[in-house]
C-alpha cells in the first residue's frame, strides 16, 4: 500500500498537477501585485520618474555612472570599484539572458495571464480590444468603469476564447504554458522609454542592479543608498508594465546572490 501511494505521489500526472497548481499560482500572485499597482499609473511624478530610473538603469549606466564617480573620489577604492563593475558588467547580462530564453516567459503587454485570470476564476473576466487606464491595460473594472463615464450602461460583451491551462509537457517556460492574449504598448512608450522584445523572467534591470549595489556597498558606507536604488529601479520596471511581479522577484534574488559571489571572488 505505502509502496502504491508513493507511486502515485510521484507520477508524471500528479507531478504535472503539481506544476500546473504552482504556475496558477505565480499567475494569480502578478495579478494581484499588478492590480494594486493600478492606482498608482497615472500619477505623472511616479510615471516620469519611474521612466527616468529605467532610462538610467539601461544596460547598467547608472552602475556604471556611480563606480566613475567613487573611483575618481576615492582613488584608494579605485580598483576594487573598478573591479565590482567589470564583474556586475558581465556576470548580470550572462546570467539574465541565459536564464531569459530558458524560461522564455512573455511580456505582460505580449501575453498577459495575470490581467485575464482572476483569481478563484477559471474563464477570463471581461474585457474589451479597447486598453483603459494610464498603463493601457485591460481589465473589466476599468473599461466599465470608462463605459459608464461615457453614458453606456450595457455590459461589456466577454470573449468567447478560452483562456488555455498552463502547459506542463516539456519546459514550463515554453510557449505552451502561457495564454497569448496580446497587450497594449506599456506604460513607458509615452516617455519614450523602449519598449523590450526580449522574453520577460528575470527583470535584466533588477538583476544588475541588486548586484552592482551588492558588490558595490561591501565596506562603503554609501551601502544603503545602493540599495535604496536598486529598489527604485526594480519598482519602475513594475510601474512602467515591462515585467511581472515574480520577474522583479527573481532579478532580485538572483542579483544579490551574484553580487554576494563577486564579493567573495573579489576580496
Amino acid at each position: 500500500m505505502e509502496y502504491a501511494l508513493m507511486g502515485t505521489q510521484s507520477s508524471p500526472v500528479g507531478m504535472g498537477r503539481f506544476i500546473g497548481s504552482v504556475v496558477t499560482g505565480i499567475y494569480h500572485f502578478d495579478h494581484t501585485v499588478d492590480s494594486a499597482l493600478q492606482h498608482a499609473r497615472g500619477i505623472r511624478a511616479l510615471d516620469a520618474s519611474s521612466a527616468l530610473l529605467t532610462k538610467l538603469a539601461d544596460y547598467g549606466l547608472v552602475w556604471a555612472l556611480i563606480g566613475a564617480v567613487r573611483a575618481l573620489s576615492h582613488p584608494q577604492a579605485r580598483r576594487s570599484t573598478v573591479h565590482a563593475i567589470l564583474f556586475t558588467s558581465m556576470g548580470a547580462p550572462s546570467l539574465n539572458w541565459s536564464l531569459k530564453y530558458i524560461v522564455r516567459r512573455p511580456r505582460p503587454y505580449e501575453a498577459d495571464p495575470c490581467g485575464k485570470l482572476e483569481p478563484g476564476k477559471g474563464s477570463p473576466p471581461e474585457s474589451s480590444p479597447v486598453g483603459s487606464g494610464p498603463s493601457g491595460r485591460l481589465g473589466s473594472e476599468n473599461i466599465s468603469g470608462q463605459r459608464k463615464r461615457q453614458g453606456h450602461t450595457s455590459p461589456v460583451p466577454t470573449p468567447s476564447v478560452a483562456v488555455p491551462t498552463p502547459s506542463v509537457a516539456g519546459r514550463v517556460g515554453s510557449g505552451n504554458a502561457y495564454p497569448t492574449t496580446a497587450m497594449p504598448a506599456p506604460l513607458g512608450e509615452s516617455y519614450g522609454v523602449r519598449t523590450p522584445g526580449s522574453p520577460s523572467f528575470p527583470s535584466g534591470h533588477t538583476l544588475t542592479a541588486w548586484c552592482a549595489a551588492t558588490v558595490l556597498a561591501a565596506g562603503d558606507p554609501l551601502g544603503p543608498v545602493y540599495y535604496l536604488l536598486a529598489s527604485a529601479v526594480s519598482y519602475s520596471r513594475l510601474h512602467l508594465g515591462h515585467h511581472y511581479a515574480t520577474d522583479v522577484i527573481g532579478g532580485m534574488a538572483m542579483g544579490i546572490g551574484l553580487g554576494c559571489i563577486g564579493r567573495r571572488i573579489l576580496k
